[in-house]
């Protein structure tokens, strides 16, 4: 979700000094003037990247709840076995790092990332802009529709795609091929685009 916040401003940067960018592209990325309740707790954060499917609540809090009442070694040692775990379940070609101190070290830039996000107040960007959002609800301050968000800030009309899954599973597997299917559409069609105007010229 930074990530997109940080190419948000690339983009417009880069806009606003005559580069032409063909596409900007975020991944469920919100406005952060749009968000009011941003959590800090490691063990709520850590909840939310083993839980699945946000809408049941009930295991979302019984996840967070195990989570806090332990320690802080014992709650790093517990998600790094729950994601090897998954890994090891699922048809993953390229494996994460998993180990207590990689988590605690991505903590820390997850962190540091919110803190300087919050800060950021977005411009306006004149380019064409593709928004791809889960279609399952996601922790509380992320919505369903945050494109909607972005879309003040937006000169053109914002392209948006639904894919299935939450904030965090969105990108694994078929939904991973889907988002990169779109965008392979788009830029095939601009290229067509970009060859029949050069030959017209």
């Amino acid at each position: 979700s930074f990530g997109g916040v940080v190419a948000f401003e690339m983009a417009r940067q880069l806009t606003k000094k005559g580069e032409n960018v063909e596409l900007l592209f975020m991944i469920d990325a919100p406005n952060p003037l749009s968000i009011t309740d941003v959590t800090e707790e490691d063990y709520e954060i850590m909840a939310g990247g083993l839980v699945d499917n946000f809408v049941d609540k009930e295991k979302l809090n019984a996840m967070i709840a195990t989570l806090r009442n332990m320690s802080e070694e014992q709650r790093y040692e517990y998600v790094s076995n729950q994601l090897k775990e998954r890994m090891n379940t699922q048809d993953i070609s390229i494996k994460t790092p998993t180990d207590s101190q990689y988590l605690k070290t991505l903590m820390t830039i997850h962190q540091i990332n919110n803190a300087a996000m919050l800060r950021y107040k977005p411009g306006v960007y004149k380019g064409h802009t593709m928004y791809f959002r889960p279609s399952q609800k996601s922790l509380d301050h992320l919505g369903l529709h945050m494109d909607q968000d972005w879309q003040p800030h937006v000169q053109n009309p914002i392209i948006s795609h639904a894919i299935y899954g939450n904030h965090f599973t969105m990108n694994e597997g078929q939904g991973a091929i889907m988002i990169a299917h779109h965008l392979e559409k788009y830029l095939f069609a601009t290229s067509e685009k970009n060859s029949i105007a050069e030959a017209l010229e």
